[in-house]
């Protein structure tokens, strides 16, 4: 349910609140909450989540590393 709403946020755009929303969701214990909120987060096309995207791409779960990964990429950064 959670992971919906994230994704949701972020399809709507919402811009300001929904990137402030869904960076406090990468911090759920569920990793596809933080998976979907991370994709969400590359919808939006807001610099602000880069950082907290980068974040993640030390998470434990490879399945959120790889959502974080494809929502930088697709705000422009690139990866090693």
């Amino acid at each position: 349910m959670r992971r919906h709403a994230a994704l949701s946020l972020g399809r709507v755009g919402i811009k300001k609140r929904a990137v402030e929303a869904l960076v406090e969701v990468l911090n759920d214990p569920k990793e596809l909450v933080r998976s979907g909120a991370a994709e969400a987060l590359g919808e939006l096309d807001d610099e602000e989540a880069i950082p907290h995207l980068e974040e993640l791409l030390s998470d434990e779960d490879p399945k959120v590393v790889a959502a974080a990964e494809d929502a930088l990429m697709k705000l422009g950064v690139e990866l090693e």
